[in-house]
């Protein structure tokens, strides 16, 4: 069952990169075909990339439990790709081909008028013995900023009994959405230039964090990170906003945090040590 707090388990949101760890093939299709349709439900565009299953087989398999997939196909707005047509395409796994194949995706989903995209990947293609699958870890973490615009969400599907528990573990922690551990959303921001986050950062989704800070540090520009609803971040996180602040000369870097964070970020020195402005607004905001 998907609680009431997980719902991103049943129906993500647009910007949401969720890790879903699963244990037989059932499981997976179960959930493939319930995330199929609270995508079709929400008008959005939904592709499904398949690796262990065959795409005939999953189209049979989400037309006979899915209403009105076989339409939703036929318009366009439902697709099934086998993996080797994007993120193994022509025999290696090329990072920022994939990323630039799924923002095709998504560009061409909303000239159709569909209201976003979903992408449900199966990551068995990660298994497979070809050059550039070495880097699925760092792709994972690297990928988080893409989804900062909210025009796509996607569902990491990693099978417990295919792949080793530290590769599991470190694929966990590089998606700020896995079920039992903390949540962290985010959101880029125009006025102020910056990143609002929301949830709490910690080991379990730390490498999230980090590439969402090392955003921050490409801006040739003042930036604020607005923090106001994280709950706690842990000194690993702290040090990462300490050290974005100290990357930065000639350019302000601010964070709007509540009473806990700030008093973390001044503990290790933050304020003191570098040019960082920290504020605690009375006010806080209601999801990023």
């Amino acid at each position: 069952m998907v609680s009431a707090a997980q719902g991103w388990m049943a129906d993500p949101d647009l910007g949401d990169h969720v890790c879903q760890p699963f244990e037989t093939t059932d499981e997976q299709l179960r959930s493939t075909a319930r995330f199929v349709r609270s995508a079709l439900g929400r008008r959005r565009q939904v592709i499904v990339f398949t690796q262990t299953c065959t795409p005939s087989a999953m189209h049979a398999w989400l037309d006979a439990r899915v209403p009105g997939y076989e339409q939703a196909a036929a318009r366009g707005q439902a697709e099934i790709r086998a993996c080797e047509q994007v993120h193994l395409a022509g025999g290696r796994f090329d990072p920022d081909r994939t990323m630039a194949a799924f923002g095709s995706a998504v560009a061409a989903a909303e000239r159709a008028g569909f209201a976003g995209v979903l992408v449900i990947v199966d990551m068995a293609w990660a298994l497979r013995q070809v050059p550039g699958t070495e880097r699925l870890l760092q792709y994972e973490a690297a990928a988080n900023p893409v989804f900062a615009d909210r025009r796509m969400a996607a569902v990491c599907q990693y099978d417990r009994t295919l792949f080793d528990a530290a590769t599991l573990t470190a694929a966990c922690a590089a998606h700020p959405l896995t079920p039992g551990q903390s949540e962290l959303r985010f959101s880029y921001t125009d006025e102020p230039r910056g990143l609002q986050l929301a949830g709490r950062v910690d080991d379990t989704n730390r490498a999230v964090f980090a590439a969402l800070i090392e955003t921050l540090v490409q801006v040739p520009a003042d930036v604020t990170l607005d923090a106001r609803d994280v709950d706690a971040i842990d000194v690993a996180a702290g040090c990462l906003i300490t050290e974005c602040a100290a990357s930065r000369p000639g350019h302000r870097t601010e964070i709007l945090a509540n009473e806990a964070v700030a008093r973390q970020l001044r503990m290790i020195g933050a304020e003191r040590l570098t040019p960082l402005t920290i504020r605690t607004p009375t006010a806080g905001r209601s999801g990023a």
